[in-house]
């Protein structure tokens, strides 16, 4: 077999590994926010809490608190993570 078919083959049995890593906790959340009916423009400090269900009776995880987020004409975007712990396939509420 020549040398350039080998490095062929290799690449393509290396390239299902490498998708097949885990994925993080970690995400973006990304959100709108009016204030008095307007799109906000301002900084604002958030907090985020997970629920195990949509009556947040149960909170999974810590309360992640982000401060003087930049929102502007109303949007804005965060990167969250609660831990891999509370992602165990189950469903989950964000509350911000």
């Amino acid at each position: 077999m020549p040398a350039t078919r080998f490095r062929r083959l290799v690449v393509a049995l290396a390239l299902p590994a490498a998708r097949a890593q885990s994925v993080g906790s970690a995400f973006t959340c990304q959100g709108e926010l009016r204030a008095a009916g307007s799109p906000a423009n301002a900084a604002y400090d958030f907090q985020f809490r997970l629920f195990n269900s949509a009556g947040g009776t149960t909170q999974v995880g810590p309360t992640l608190t982000l401060a003087g987020v930049s929102v502007i004409n109303g949007m804005f975007s965060v990167p969250l993570d609660f831990g891999l712990a509370q992602f165990a396939g189950d469903a989950q509420w964000l509350e911000i």
